[in-house]
């Protein structure tokens, strides 16, 4: 059987440019539904942009909230990993913000490392083997390996994560398509060098939810 293996290479690698935004597209329905399907008249969006949800009346759950998009038509899109069965029905008014990103050029390698429960030791003196439960799962890690450039634009916004701590977004293009986003938190940007080498780093984030694929 032949495989179904996609090769990695012409991977991107893009990091939001944090308040940098683009042009709100008016929201005129949005559907209780897994996943939400919002509708926004020629949206001009494309499959793995990122949104922000603002000024909705009636389904405020969403207010405040961003979500990578996927399955669209010229006028709707679903918001990935977004369940509003639950949420109060949409009764008007809402704008999707697409968010800035910023391309990076250095990238080497990258690793998702999803989040992992912590083993809880519950043996006791007449326990016969040893005896676990599950204690509280992480959110898991982003890392990226790269050249180290002072002046690349992506890891100027890195450098800023770093210093201000705030929530970002990144995103994964692979060859065939596909979209991996993931939002976190830069907790460390290193920089090597080495005899007869180049000035290499690795980029590490802290992710603060679950992996989006579109």
């Amino acid at each position: 059987m032949a495989s179904n293996a996609i090769l990695s290479q012409g991977t991107r690698f893009y990091i939001q440019a944090l308040g940098t935004n683009g042009t709100a597209k008016t929201i005129t329905a949005i559907t209780q539904a897994n996943p939400a399907v919002v509708t926004s008249t020629t949206h001009g969006l494309a499959t793995g942009d990122v949104v922000t949800i603002a000024a909705v009346v009636g389904m405020t759950a969403l207010n405040g909230q961003s979500y990578m998009i996927k399955n669209l038509t010229a006028n709707t899109f679903e918001l990935v990993n977004c369940d509003s069965t639950g949420f109060t029905a949409y009764t008007s008014g809402g704008t999707a913000t697409p968010f800035t990103f910023l391309e990076s050029n250095e990238h080497k390698s990258y690793t998702v490392s999803p989040g992992q429960a912590s083993d809880i030791d519950k043996t006791t003196m007449i326990s016969t083997a040893k005896e676990f439960g599950v204690g509280l799962s992480d959110t898991g890690t982003f890392d990226v390996e790269l050249n180290y450039v002072v002046a690349d634009v992506a890891q100027v916004e890195m450098k800023k994560g770093l210093l201000d701590s705030s929530e970002r977004w990144f995103k994964i293009v692979k060859r065939n398509g596909g979209v991996t986003g993931m939002k976190g938190s830069v907790r460390s940007l290193s920089e090597a060098g080495s005899v007869d080498g180049i000035f290499t780093g690795s980029l590490s984030v802290r992710l603060s939810g679950n992996k989006n694929e579109a």
